[in-house]
């Protein structure tokens, strides 16, 4: 019962951080790239129109600072709340996004007879635990992991299982999660490496949706600062509006900075995710052979040829 306990308490850190880190870093940056689009326009239309000197972009922020500065602690919770559920937003979308960007990253290089060899064969791309898993496994030796999975290329509905024979069954991500399930009633202690294993995936997929989100946010803010940019200069040169060059170009540079960024991580993440996905389904397997081996009775149900023992 204790390893069972462990392992919740290290599910729900992976769900706290693995939502927290990739919201806050959207929320931040997304305030940024708003305030400074704001600051621009402010700084263009107070002098555009002529109005009061003493209103201009730095005096309107400084005085929103001074209204929020007295509630700064409440501020600070919110903006960790809207972190979290923006984060938490990221965390629960489907990596099958991520890890199709992947695959064909990975794959593009290689000869089509060496992807005839890979979990998904083709071009024919599969849902994760992938349709080409058992020959995936035969191809690399792996024949003890490989009488775990029943299903071959092209067996993509899933169907319930007959308890008496298990050559029913069909490729289903449940079949996964049904050997989690199982490994947490009968050996708790195994599952904290694919805890951990899985934390990582789900960390690295919610931060490939966080930097899609941001390449379009950061095209937007770029936009949007590009067209003051513009206006500002041909004014300037008119000798009708005094520049503030710093906050123009700052407004149109930090966009492109993130937009850079966030497509940089999203093709450092598509290098490695495919092959993690692949990893942890390796592992999952290798766990379950290694427990149930030798109480085959445990997974006759949907794995019926494994041998005792083998």
């Amino acid at each position: 019962m204790g390893g069972i306990d462990r392992i919740s308490l290290s599910e729900i850190l992976v769900d706290f951080f693995g939502s927290l880190v990739p919201g806050l870093i959207f929320v931040v940056t997304l305030v940024v790239l708003f305030g400074l689009t704001v600051v621009t326009w402010l700084n263009l239309f107070s002098q555009l129109w002529e109005v009061d000197s003493s209103f201009n972009a730095n005096s309107a922020l400084q005085s929103l600072g001074g209204l929020l500065s007295p509630y700064w602690l409440g501020v600070f919770f919110f903006m960790l709340m809207l972190a979290f559920v923006a984060g938490h937003f990221f965390f629960r979308q489907d990596p099958r996004g991520p890890d199709l960007a992947s695959f064909k990253q990975i794959t593009s290089p290689m000869e089509s007879t060496e992807r005839q060899d890979w979990v998904v064969r083709g071009d024919d791309y599969g849902e994760f635990p992938y349709p080409n898993l058992h020959g995936y496994l035969e191809s690399r030796g792996l024949n003890h992991l490989a009488q775990l999975v029943h299903w071959r290329n092209g067996d993509v509905e899933p169907v319930a299982p007959a308890l008496e024979s298990s050559d029913d069954v069909r490729r289903t991500k449940n079949f996964i999660n049904i050997l989690k399930i199982r490994l947490s009633f009968h050996c708790p202690e195994k599952l904290s490496t694919i805890a951990r294993n899985e934390a990582h995936i789900r960390l690295m997929s919610s931060t490939w949706y966080m930097a899609r989100e941001l390449i379009y946010l950061s095209g937007g803010s770029f936009l949007l600062s590009v067209i003051p940019l513009i206006w500002a200069i041909s004014l300037w040169e008119s000798k009708k509006y005094q520049i503030h060059v710093l906050a123009h170009v700052l407004s149109v540079i930090v966009p492109l900075a993130v937009l850079g960024g966030s497509l940089r991580a999203q093709i450092i993440i598509n290098k490695f995710l495919h092959y993690q996905r692949v990893r942890e389904i390796v592992f999952v397997l290798e766990t379950a052979y290694t427990a149930f081996r030798d109480r085959p009775e445990l997974l006759k149900d949907i794995c019926s040829d494994l041998v005792k023992g083998s």
